[in-house]
């Protein structure tokens, strides 16, 4: 009897490595275009990090996502 392991996009890893992935770019700006309302040729153009999120005040402790999305000619960013 063969076991199969699955493996679920709950699993913060592989949410990562699939969302940041160039193999799986474009069914992914498919479905992030469907969540965000931001048009799917700019999430194929986008770039894909891992990051820290700016601070507001001297005193914050930082703050990372786990992906950010720089859209192309633009000041607005994704993060997840």
């Amino acid at each position: 009897m063969i076991k199969e392991k699955y493996h679920f996009l709950m699993y913060d890893p592989i949410f990562k490595s699939l969302i940041r992935s160039d193999e799986a770019r474009e069914i992914m700006s498919i479905i992030l275009s469907e969540i965000t309302n931001v048009p799917q040729q700019e999430l194929l153009n986008a770039s894909y990090e891992a990051g820290e999120l700016p601070k507001w005040k001297i005193n914050q402790k930082g703050r990372s996502a786990d992906t950010l999305i720089h859209l192309p000619g633009n000041s607005h960013m994704l993060s997840k």
